[in-house]
């Protein structure tokens, strides 16, 4: 029996600008089923026709892993783990990698332009090398290689050449859209309109998971015009979720291995913590669009959402909603649409008016989750969200570049990815400086800083993203307040101007005091002033005001 192999890995480069460069939804739909398809497919598709340890079922997308081995079952290829934008591949000799690696470039170079791959392989033996360290050498390796990676562009035509109207390159056809209208687009833009049908294949996964909504007949929403109510509310928000300490936890993979002795059990264990990042994001999402869907009410033939009960957990009368903000929604275009799925991050978009909460219950459904790592205590992931809320007609691109910023914000506020956290831009006036240029020139003011955001999901005693709720609930809906809609926005403004004047503000407007939870409620003057050692704990949540509506059942 041979055991000497050869240990591949690849990953896509270009993700991002592949995606979410079009502000045309139905073009970032078809592209990141694009994207999904490389991995998930066109690979399976190349070694079909070799001997390999994965199958698909007719009439599904999902590939299925047998208990095949490649030194025990003589396979030219073994998958060890795909998707998400990677692949690691155990291949019987360097001559079908060369083949693979060439017919999988032709495919990206011909069908998905802008999208670069970057691969290598190092040799193992299976009996003599520890395969942790031979892993950990193949991922330093391929490091290496996308750093020094050239930047890919465009063909820019001739002078008489046609533009694509959404990304500027020559024209290659001609696309009718939803409206019927001849659009010009680029032979990129083809591509990725292609794949719309696969698209909802791959939605139908997360739809078909849900239980208990077999009646309602719902879609999704497919052009960025149909979020928002006219005349009430124009924005969207972007949400990007991640998992924390992911490749951390891939490092420690495998620890007290007898190596080489259990070599095939570390790659079990490789394989079972893809499926297993894959299976928890994939049920988080499953479950949060259940809660959107159960948080749906309906009142003289409308469904729409809004707050249900009061800070003590009552139920609201009519009279007392009647002042508060909700989302009209037809269900045949839910204000939701997830956008990246399928692997161990998540990207979905929104009305900008549940965000927040739709953040909040996707961070709650994945920290439910477990991995598999290998030891019998099972741990749960951590998560995190960054969520850009923007006016629907902002360039996509830059809303997301945002979102992923703010993730990255708020893992530093998880004590750096180990507490699930969150963390949030709005953009009223639409957005013209990166975010951290942003917030060092808008939030910082003479008394300190405005904002207490990035938050922890929750926290044992600081301010937490339950606290900020707490206030939010506190000014739309209780009494002292919901009816004081002109002083709530006046004090908005004032806390630019410090305590002192926010004190002023409260004695003299015969006002109640600020809403203050037990984990604030102790802070000097906070329920007085509104700042605490140079710190502001309300601007977040008077901010928030018109963008925040929680989903209750």
């Amino acid at each position: 029996m041979r055991n000497k192999y050869y240990l591949y890995l690849v990953e896509l480069g270009g993700i991002q600008d592949f995606i979410f460069s079009s502000n045309n939804l139905q073009v970032n739909i078809g592209a990141s089923a694009l994207v999904r398809a490389i991995t998930d497919q066109w690979i399976f598709d190349l070694l079909s026709e070799k001997n390999i340890n994965v199958h698909i079922e007719p009439g599904s997308v999902r590939l299925t892993f047998s208990d095949e081995t490649i030194e025990q079952d003589d396979l030219d290829a073994e998958i060890v783990y795909i998707g998400g934008g990677n692949a690691l591949i155990l291949f019987k000799d360097e001559e079908l990698i060369h083949q693979f690696d060439k017919k999988l470039s032709q495919r990206i170079l011909v069908e998905a332009q802008g999208i670069s791959l970057i691969s290598h392989s190092i040799e193992v033996d299976l009996n003599a090398d520890n395969l942790k360290e031979k892993n950990a050498e193949l991922h330093e390796k391929l490091g290496i290689k996308k750093t020094s990676l050239a930047t890919q562009s465009s063909l820019a035509g001739l002078g008489v050449s046609a533009r694509c109207v959404f990304s500027a390159d020559p024209a290659g056809g001609i696309w009718k859209d939803p409206g019927k209208n001849a659009i010009r687009v680029s032979d990129r833009v083809i591509a990725k309109l292609r794949y719309r049908k696969l698209a909802e294949t791959y939605l139908a996964e997360i739809t078909e998971a849900l239980v208990g909504f077999s009646d309602l007949n719902y879609g999704f929403i497919s052009n960025f015009d149909d979020f928002g109510e006219k005349g009430v509310s124009s924005y969207i928000a972007i949400v990007h979720l991640d998992g924390n300490r992911i490749g951390k936890r891939i490092e420690n993979l495998g620890e007290g291995f007898n190596f080489p002795a259990e070599n095939r059990k570390y790659l079990k264990l490789l394989s079972a913590f893809s499926e297993s990042c894959k299976s928890a994001a994939k049920n988080a999402l499953v479950t949060t669009l259940e809660k959107l869907l159960m948080s749906l009410e309906k009142e003289e033939g409308i469904d729409f959402i809004q707050q249900k009960y009061d800070l003590a957990g009552e139920r609201l009368q009519h009279s007392e909603r009647r002042l508060l903000s909700r989302v009209n929604v037809d269900v045949n275009k839910l204000p939701f649409r997830p956008l990246v799925f399928g692997g161990d991050d998540v990207t979905f978009i929104c009305d900008g008016r549940l965000g927040l909460a739709l953040a909040k219950e996707y961070l709650v459904n994945y920290g439910a989750q477990v991995l598999e790592e290998g030891k019998e205590q099972k741990k749960a992931p951590v998560g995190r969200a960054g969520i850009a809320i923007i006016p629907n007609h902002f360039p996509f691109s830059q809303g997301y570049e945002m979102a992923e910023a703010l993730s990255g914000y708020a893992k530093k506020a998880g004590n750096n990815g180990t507490e699930p956290s969150l963390d949030w831009h709005i953009g009223k006036n639409g957005i013209v400086r990166p975010l951290g240029e942003t917030r060092n020139v808008q939030y910082p003011v003479a008394y300190g800083n405005l904002l207490s955001r990035p938050v922890k999901l929750s926290a044992a005693s600081d301010y937490d993203f339950s606290t900020f709720e707490y206030i939010v609930k506190t000014f739309q809906s209780a009494n002292d307040w919901n009816e004081r809609r002109n002083k709530v926005k006046a004090l908005y403004a004032l806390m630019r101007e410090g305590g002192e004047k926010v004190a002023s503000f409260l004695t003299n407007g015969n006002l109640p005091p600020l809403p203050t939870d037990s984990k604030i409620q102790n802070l000097g003057n906070l329920s007085k002033e509104g700042w605490y050692s140079r710190q502001c704990y309300y601007f977040d949540a008077l901010e928030a005001l018109d963008f925040y509506i929680p989903l209750e059942v």
